[in-house]
């Protein structure tokens, strides 16, 4: 309504490109002032002229004044309706509906999300290995915050083996020790060593050439550095380590109890030393120097495969390891006997062991030189963690009965390398085989790793099913009634789920329609169809639900009558109600036997939204123009961007080298990464209306993020936290990826002229463009800054095709400072 007291009114002009029609016949004072004009003319009697001078409260006036007010309402809403018939002035969704549908095309209903279900089989004892999930079983999620339960429906019967649960990577390797070793790992972090602590590695037990038994190599190490569970790597130790002798010896079998590793060792081992001793005698005086006593007889000396070692030492024990070690020599033995005893000679009388070893070289050690390293414990040594990323398409993983078989669909989680990030990959099994031990299974997957990971967190899911959202319904329509043309009946529950289907660039409604129990078919319009079709169209409503409309017996087959004889079976549930954070579908509806627990590994992937007012004002044009064809470069851009689930697109020309190839750049909704699938639906469904004969590429975008530091002045009254609020969802509304298309630049004078529109900000300094490599790297320093930030094409570099590049400020990205002077 407009002021009856505006003398004007507005002109009735309408420039290209407007926002809003003016329409406007009249206002109530140009209708007044209409009125009082008639009136006033000559060709009126003068009593009716004299009328015209009357004031408002004459009955006669009064009369017009009631008709003006009248035509000002009409006139008012003349105006708002005709709003409503044009593309870009509606203001009501079901107006732009109409419009599109006029044109033969629907309103994007949006598009249902998917996930990987991993289910895990019982491992108890007496529970069978194998597992059946049958087509339709129901998953439902745990809601977060301002989240309600959403269902999910597996798409596929699937066969689960206890031993696919989850299979862990092969995430070590055999540990090499020699003289040459520098470093050793150790499973395991409260192990006691410190630096300055001898080690005594051994290799594996290798036959010799000849009848003379078997030999092992060894070395004999001192630790310089203990590092306890370096970075990457928890639950292990580091030891930097020197050889101090090394060797092979015969292996011998050992008597008694054995606490190292026995003859038959097929491995590396490595044994530290609780006690560092010295053999009896080391600090007797020398004999030269005290004179000969009456009737003394010379020490007794051990035989040459036996170590007198001083004091008593009931710890240490046959089958154990020692290493003896004097300026020259350094050797080990196994100790085959132990015979605790005394020894009075040379001036020393006291307690000693002594100690029977596997070979007779024990005499090149003098008492004085030697130290005894006694007491020996296995050390956890045998393997290293494996360095080696997996990041190609093929992977080893824990050997399983059965292995996992071709065509099997996996996915993939570990942490990612490059930022430290839990990542699921799905893929499918191409083959896999099992070595010559039996503990490792080789995996090659249908496609190279997006990304490296390291081996030790790396699991592979093998019980993995296909879900998609939204709730089963059943509903009795209603009655039919044969003398009714254009029955219509609506579902009661809604909005219905539409599922994503290859080559295909609409989504595929989940509305099964039975009519006496048989089913009918949806088409598009009942203009082309005949009058016994039994067929239907569905029409989505504002509420989310759906009006099923049935022909009239010429378009199109009428219903039979019939009680209760109309049924649906349908899907609710679509759009972003679908998205879910990892480990969120945990709860199944109906537990196939069998069954332990169900979880999703990954997010949620592949949803689009229903068509709000901007989609709608982009999207039906651009199908106008596309008519179910691509044939120019522009056509590939219109048609990714009226994709379901595409938000931004982008195509080009890029010449290979030896040929132009179409590339076309996409986003996810909002700017989100697009995920495989649904770049490959996008594919299919370009390749299905374009020349088959040339080249095309599609890809997902990069994304240049970038943040913006700006120093703002505020007007006397303004609160500084609001204004700073309101400055950063402007620059976020009007910066962020999701925000813009691909082509334009940013510069510092457009960030500029969006911060000083703020309602509050008075004056501001320029504005410091800030180029980051990731969305979650800090502002860098000012010296950084740049004027102009500019979008890349799609290109030919490094010897590939790369995809065009989208700005993007990062969210958490605008540092808004404000201005001291």
């Amino acid at each position: 309504m407009t002021d009856s007291e505006d003398p004007t009114g507005r002109p009735a002009a309408n420039p290209p490109g407007q926002a809003a029609l003016v329409r406007r016949i009249s206002t109530h004072a140009r209708a007044m002032a209409a009125m009082r004009a008639t009136l006033q003319q000559e060709t009126q009697p003068p009593a009716v002229r004299a009328l015209a001078r009357r004031p408002a409260d004459e009955p006669a006036i009064a009369l017009l004044d009631g008709w003006a007010v009248v035509a000002d309402v009409v006139s008012f809403y003349t105006e708002r309706i005709a709003q409503e018939g044009y593309l870009r002035t509606a203001t009501e969704l079901r107006s732009v509906r109409e419009l599109t549908r006029s044109l033969g095309h629907e309103l994007d209903p949006g598009v249902s999300a998917e996930a990987e279900l991993a289910f895990t089989v019982e491992e108890a004892a007496g529970a069978p290995p194998l597992a059946t999930v049958p087509k339709g079983t129901l998953v439902q999620s745990v809601p977060g915050q301002n989240q309600t339960p959403q269902v999910f429906r597996t798409d596929d019967d699937l066969e689960a083996q206890a031993a696919w649960n989850a299979v862990p990577a092969i995430a070590t390797d055999p540990q090499p020790c020699g003289a040459e070793t520098e470093r050793l790992w150790l499973t395991g972090t409260a192990l006691g060593l410190r630096a300055g602590d001898t080690l005594l590695a051994l290799g594996p037990v290798t036959a010799a050439p000849a009848s003379a038994g078997s030999e092992r190599a060894w070395v004999v190490l001192l630790v310089t550095a203990v590092t306890t569970a370096p970075p990457g790597h928890p639950g292990w130790t580091r030891l930097d380590v020197h050889a101090v002798g090394s060797g092979t010896r015969p292996e011998t079998t050992g008597t008694g109890t054995s606490t190292g590793t026995g003859a038959a060792s097929a491995g590396p081992s490595v044994h530290a030393f609780a006690e560092r001793t010295a053999l009896f005698g080391w600090n007797a005086p020398d004999a030269g120097l005290l004179p000969a006593a009456p009737g003394t007889t010379p020490c007794e000396q051990p035989p040459t495969d036996a170590l007198r070692i001083d004091g008593d030492h009931p710890r240490i024990l046959p089958g154990s390891w020692l290493v003896a070690q004097s300026e020259r020599t350094v050797l080990p033995y196994r100790v085959t006997s132990v015979a605790p005893s005394g020894l009075a000679c040379g001036g020393l009388s006291g307690r000693t062991t002594l100690v029977h070893v596997d070979e007779a070289s024990t005499d090149s050690f003098a008492a004085r030189t030697t130290v005894v390293q006694a007491q020996s414990t296995e050390l956890p040594a045998t393997v290293m963690p494996r360095t080696c990323p997996v990041a190609t398409n093929t992977v080893e993983l824990a050997a399983t009965d059965p292995p996992l078989p071709p065509g099997r669909t996996v996915l993939l989680r570990g942490t990612d390398t490059a930022t430290g990030a839990t990542t699921v990959e799905r893929a499918v099994v191409l083959a896999s085989t099992v070595d010559d031990t039996g503990a490792v299974m080789t995996v090659t997957l249908d496609r190279e790793l997006d990304r490296a990971y390291h081996p030790d967190t790396v699991t592979v899911h093998g019980n993995v099913v296909r879900a998609t959202h939204g709730e089963p319904v059943h509903q009795v329509l209603g009655s039919g009634d044969g003398a009714r043309t254009f029955h219509r009946l609506r579902t009661r529950r809604g909005p219905l789920t539409h599922r994503r289907v290859a080559a295909a660039a609409e989504p595929t409604s989940t509305l099964e329609i039975q009519v006496d129990g048989a089913p009918w078919s949806e088409v598009p319009s009942l203009a082309t169809a005949g009058p016994h079709d039994p067929v239907y169209v569905a029409r989505a409503q504002e509420d989310g639900t759906v009006e099923v409309v049935f022909g009239d017996g010429l378009h199109g087959a009428r219903l039979p009558t019939g009680t209760e004889n109309i049924t649906a079976d349908y899907r609710v549930g679509t759009g972003t109600d679908g998205d879910l954070a990892s480990g969120q579908l945990t709860l199944p509806l109906n537990r196939p036997l069998g069954i332990a627990t169900v979880t999703n590994p990954a997010a949620t992937h592949g949803w689009a939204r229903p068509a709000d007012l901007g989609d709608a004002r982009v999207d039906t044009p651009t199908r106008i123009r596309t008519l179910g064809r691509v044939v120019s470069v522009a056509d590939h851009e219109d048609f990714a961007r009226a994709f379901a689930g595409i938000g931004a697109a982008r195509a080009e020309t890029v010449h290979n080298g030896s040929r132009p190839t179409v590339v076309v750049t996409a986003t996810g909704e909002d700017a989100a990464p697009v995920d495989d699938n649904l770049l490959t639906a996008l594919a299919a469904a370009l390749a299905d209306v374009r020349d088959p004969g040339a080249p095309l590429l599609v890809l997902p975008a990069d994304t240049q993020c970038y943040g913006v530091r700006v120093e703002v002045r505020l007007d006397p009254g303004a609160d500084w936290f609001t204004v700073r609020q309101h400055v950063t969802e402007a620059l976020r509304q009007e910066f962020a990826a999701g925000r813009r298309p691909f082509g334009p630049p940013v510069t510092d004078s457009a960030v500029l002229t969006v911060v000083r529109a703020v309602p509050g900000v008075t004056a501001c300094t320029l504005p410091r463009l800030l180029r980051l490599d990731t969305d979650h790297d800090p502002l860098p320093p000012d010296t950084a800054a740049e004027q102009v930030l500019g979008p890349a094409p799609a290109r030919w570099e490094d010897g590939g095709v790369r995809p065009a590049r989208l700005l993007g400020l990062v969210a958490g990205g605008s540092d808004i400072r404000r201005m001291t002077t």
